[in-house]
């Protein structure tokens, strides 16, 4: 949910961004459950052609962002890529939201866990679309 989110908002910062998802815990070509395409539906997006993927070393070393939904979510990132320090936040840190606050898993709950997840992952990728804006620029990622 959170790449189709960043997509559709973040998708005009910057000529060539990309956003792309990766689980730590993901299963390989594992679809978004029913109800992630559910809610996702529901708001006029598609995810019927998305595939998990487990987030490898190469995708670490050739993104320039990371995202994490979570703070332990971060911490685990650091411990097996320390050297991507600079680069690893949780959404909520990153959006400088007055409370970094962890983004909800909802895999395994019903359908309005996922809209109440959809909803705080549109919310913080608004309000981080400010310092993404900068923190690309300051980077030289974007003019």
């Amino acid at each position: 949910m959170a790449e189709v989110l960043g997509r559709r908002r973040w998708g005009d910062l910057c000529e060539g961004l990309s956003t792309a998802s990766a689980g730590l815990s993901a299963f390989a070509g594992a679809p978004a459950s029913e109800n992630a395409r559910r809610v996702a539906a529901e708001r006029a997006e598609d995810l019927h052609s998305h595939r998990a993927r487990p987030l490898s070393g190469y995708l670490v070393d050739e993104s320039d962002l990371i995202l994490a939904m979570t703070w332990a979510q971060k911490a685990d990132v650091l411990r097996w890529h320390p050297q991507a320090k600079e680069k690893v936040f949780t959404l909520g840190e990153f959006a400088e939201a007055e409370v970094a606050e962890d983004v909800g898993d909802p895999w395994g709950e019903d359908v309005d866990s996922y809209r109440q997840t959809w909803s705080q992952i549109e919310r913080l990728i608004a309000a981080a679309a400010p310092r993404l804006r900068q923190w690309l620029g300051e980077r030289g990622l974007c003019s």
